[in-house]
């Protein structure tokens, strides 16, 4: 029979090797944050400077465009502008205008397409050579 006290040096070992093993654990831990701590911080530096990258090259865009436009169409675009607003107002009043005639001449206008009506219709009334 093995008695227990045999196992006490094994023990003694393994209980070191654990000490060990937890204390690379929380330093390989520590280590592991600490790098994804940086690492962080480097994905946010580039986001950064590709933010600012690309607004100063829209800037550059934008003045480019912005000249262009002011130098060469600006003269255009004012003068079909300012076309598109004048016919439509017309239109809008020439649609009123029509509109209020078509409203105060109601029942001359139905009377005279009642008779363009009838018109059209005895065109295609058959009558027979014999009755009438």
């Amino acid at each position: 029979m093995t008695n227990l006290f045999t196992f006490a040096p094994l023990l003694d070992v393994i209980q070191l090797a654990i000490i060990w093993l937890s204390r690379v654990y929380v330093f390989a831990s520590e280590v592991f944050t600490i790098t994804a701590i940086l690492w962080a911080l480097k994905l946010g530096s580039d986001v950064c400077e590709k933010l600012y990258n690309a607004t100063r090259f829209m800037f550059k865009m934008g003045v480019y465009v912005g000249t262009w436009y002011y130098n060469y169409a600006h003269e255009t675009v004012l003068t079909v502008l300012y076309s598109v607003l004048i016919n439509t107002v017309r239109v809008c009043a020439y649609t009123a205008g029509l509109i209020t005639r078509t409203i105060r001449e109601r029942r001359e206008i139905v009377a005279v397409l009642n008779t363009h009506r009838n018109t059209v219709g005895s065109w295609f009334v058959y009558t027979s050579p014999v009755l009438g």
